[in-house]
C-alpha cells in the first residue's frame, strides 16, 4: 500500500506498484503462471523434459490396452490346471460326502441293533410278568429314539396285551389281579383312558379300597362333569361307605343341578314321573340326600328333600320312611305312623323296628 499512486505521488512509487499488481495476478491466475514457468525455466517443463530425455534415448510410448485371448501353449497349460483343480476339488466333496454318509449309516446301524436289544429285553420282562418294569424300559427307549417305529408299536402291543389281561381277570371278578394290571396301564398310559379309571373304581370298591375308587370316580367326575349317575355314586360312596355325610351331601346336591338343568324344560316335578329312567335317577338322590340331611341333624332339610322325592316317584317306599324318621326327630308325631305305613306297603326295607317304636 506504500506505493499506491493514491498515497505515494513518485512517479517510481506507481511504477513499482504496476509490476508488483502484474506479477499478482500472474501467480493467481494458474494459466498464466504455467506460461510465465514455461518462458523463465524451459529446462524444467515436461515438454523440455521430453524432449531431452528422447535424447538420451529414454522414449516412452502410450499405448491403448487391449483384452484378447491368445490361444498357444499357454493358453492351454491355463485350461487343463483349471479343469484339473476343479476334478481335485470335485473329488474331495465327494469324499467327503461319502465319508459323512457312512457315519451316519454306521451310526443309524448301531442305533438299531442296540434298540433291538432294549426291546427284546422289555419283551422278556413282560414275558416274566415285569410290566412295570418293560413298559419303564420301552418308555425310556421311545424319549432317545422318537422316530423309530419299532418302539411305539412294540408300546402299543405290550399296552394293548396287558389290557387284554386285565379285562380277563376282570371279568372273572379276579379283582385283585386285575387291578394290578390296570394300575400298570394307569401309570404308563398317556392320556388315561377313561375306562380304564372306571374299572379302577369298580375293582376297587369291590375290594374295599373305598378311598382308592373315590379317587377314580373323580378323575371320571373331571372328564364328565354333567354325569349325574356318576356324581350319585360318589356321594352315595361318601355317605355309605366313607360315613362322610358333609361330603356326600355336596355331591348330592350336585346331581341333583345336574339333573335339573337337564330338565328345566319340565313344568314340575310331577311332569318329570314321566320320564322313568330319570325319575327314578331323581329320586334316589332326593332320598340320598334326605339321609345325609337327617345324619348331619337337618331334619326340615330331609323333609322337603323326602316330599321332592315322592313327587318325582310316588312309589319310593324309602321317601316315606326316611320323613317318618326325621318327623320324629322333630317331635312332629302326627304322621309319623302314616308315612310308616305307606313305607311297609311300598316294600320300604327295615320298617319293623320303625312301626314297633311309633305305632304300637
Amino acid at each position: 500500500m506504500a506505493y499506491h499512486p493514491d498515497l505515494n505521488h513518485d512517479p517510481e512509487a506507481e511504477e513499482l506498484f504496476k509490476v508488483v499488481n502484474e506479477a499478482y495476478r500472474t501467480l493467481s491466475d494458474s494459466l498464466k503462471k504455467a506460461r510465465y514457468d514455461e518462458q523463465m525455466f524451459p529446462q524444467h517443463h515436461p515438454r523440455v523434459e521430453a524432449e531431452r530425455l528422447r535424447r538420451q534415448g529414454v522414449v516412452y510410448t502410450h499405448r491403448t490396452k487391449k483384452d484378447y485371448y491368445k490361444i498357444d501353449k499357454q493358453y492351454f497349460r491355463h485350461q487343463a490346471l483349471s479343469i484339473l483343480a476343479f476334478i481335485v476339488l470335485a473329488g474331495c466333496c465327494f469324499a467327503l460326502m461319502n465319508g459323512i454318509q457312512y457315519f451316519v449309516e454306521q451310526r443309524q446301524l448301531r442305533s438299531y441293533h442296540e434298540n433291538s436289544f432294549e426291546l427284546k429285553q422289555a419283551g422278556s420282562l413282560f414275558g416274566a410278568g415285569k410290566f412295570d418294569d418293560a413298559f419303564t424300559r420301552v418308555r425310556a427307549l421311545t424319549l432317545k429314539a422318537p422316530l423309530e417305529v419299532r418302539v411305539h408299536y412294540t408300546f402299543d402291543s405290550l399296552m394293548i396285551t396287558l389290557r387284554k389281561k386285565a379285562n380277563l381277570k376282570f371279568e372273572e371278578k379276579d379283582y385283585a389281579t386285575s387291578m394290578a394290571y390296570y394300575m400298570v396301564i394307569k401309570k404308563h398310559e398317556n392320556p388315561v383312558d377313561p375306562e380304564t379309571m372306571r374299572k379302577i373304581s369298580i375293582g376297587q370298591y369291590y375290594l374295599g379300597n373305598y378311598r382308592e375308587s373315590l379317587e377314580a370316580m373323580n378323575f371320571l367326575y373331571e372328564t364328565y362333569p354333567d354325569n349325574a349317575e356318576l356324581v350319585y355314586s360318589m356321594a352315595v360312596l361318601n355317605l355309605e361307605k366313607l360315613k362322610n355325610p358333609s361330603e356326600a351331601l355336596k355331591y348330592f346336591n350336585i346331581s341333583k343341578s345336574i339333573l335339573m338343568r337337564k330338565l328345566s324344560g319340565q313344568a314340575s316335578l310331577m311332569a318329570v314321573s314321566e320320564t322313568a329312567p330319570t325319575a327314578e335317577l331323581l329320586s334316589d338322590v332326593l332320598i340320598g340326600s334326605a339321609e345325609a340331611n337327617i345324619s348331619v341333624g337337618k331334619y326340615p332339610d330331609a323333609i322337603e328333600e323326602c316330599n321332592n322325592a315322592i313327587r318325582a316317584n310316588p312309589t319310593s317306599g324309602n321317601a316315606y320312611k326316611l320323613r317318618a324318621i326325621a318327623n320324629s326327630k322333630l317331635g312332629n308325631s302326627n304322621t309319623v305312623c302314616q308315612d310308616i305305613s305307606k313305607a311297609k306297603r311300598l316294600g320300604a326295607t327295615e320298617i319293623q323296628e320303625l312301626e314297633r317304636q311309633f305305632c304300637q
